[in-house]
């Protein structure tokens, strides 16, 4: 008998689109927990291509999306970048990906090998929207792109440059934001209450994109479904698993 969504812990999502998916960062996690919650989706690294392929032996029939992570992802121009992934794709996709996740946080200075200077800076973001531009350009000339949806990949929130309100980074991410057809966020349980800035911010071009919240964690799961669903949110993965709250022990992997 197949469970519903309830029974297996899940948060419920019937009668919208919103998909529910969780990380699998790292080695070592608890895949047969993770089948017996059977999410919609997963959300892996290079790392955890194996972990993809011992699913998909074992039956699970769900999306994967791959999100490639280095510290330095833009020392690389971003249309060189994009070839470089579609060629790792050519021979590590027999898992079958669905999502392609190309960057990660771009505004922090840890994913810049750890730079001195701040990344959450006019001129920063300015860059950052550019590579993501580069990086689109490069997908789509390449027809081997077309197996895949391109995300966006999230910032971190509120990092706002100075001079711009909270949330305002995205008004200097335009161009690249309107490239993209689905739009990642990072948001975590103590930053719920931000989500309504963030969307507002994402507004005036709103129907341009789908939006995922491909990060949360520090949370009931179900209730931050519960709060997001309204707001047209597409995907919800949680991510990471370092929950002391029982009610977030349901969906730790350890």
């Amino acid at each position: 008998m197949v469970q519903t969504r309830r029974e297996r812990g899940l948060p419920e999502s019937e009668g919208n689109i919103m998909r529910i998916g969780i990380g699998l960062q790292g080695q070592g996690r608890d895949l047969d927990k993770l089948l017996d919650l059977n999410p919609d989706a997963i959300l892996i690294m290079p790392e955890s291509i194996s972990d993809a392929r011992w699913l998909r032996q074992h039956g699970w029939q769900g999306e994967i999306w791959l999100r490639f992570y280095s510290k330095d992802r833009m020392s690389r121009p971003g249309y060189d970048q994009a070839r470089v992934d579609l060629n790792y794709l050519d021979y590590q996709n027999d898992v079958g990906i669905t999502h392609v996740i190309p960057d990660n946080e771009l505004n922090l200075s840890g994913e810049h090998n750890d730079s001195p200077e701040p990344w959450d800076t006019e001129e920063k973001d300015r860059l950052i929207d550019a590579w993501k531009l580069e990086y689109m350009r490069g997908w789509d000339e390449d027809p081997r792109s077309d197996a895949f949806t391109l995300e966006w990949g999230a910032l971190t929130p509120r990092h706002n440059p100075d001079g711009y309100p909270p949330d305002g980074e995205y008004q200097l991410l335009w161009k690249s934001l309107m490239a993209y057809s689905s739009v990642n966020l990072h948001l975590y349980g103590g930053q719920l209450e931000w989500l309504p800035s963030i969307m507002s911010s994402l507004e005036p071009q709103r129907r341009a994109f789908s939006v995922a919240i491909t990060e949360t964690n520090n949370a009931n799961f179900i209730e931050f479904c519960k709060v997001v669903k309204p707001y047209g949110i597409t995907d919800v993965f949680w991510f990471l698993w370092d929950a002391e709250d029982p009610a977030h022990k349901a969906f730790d992997l350890k």
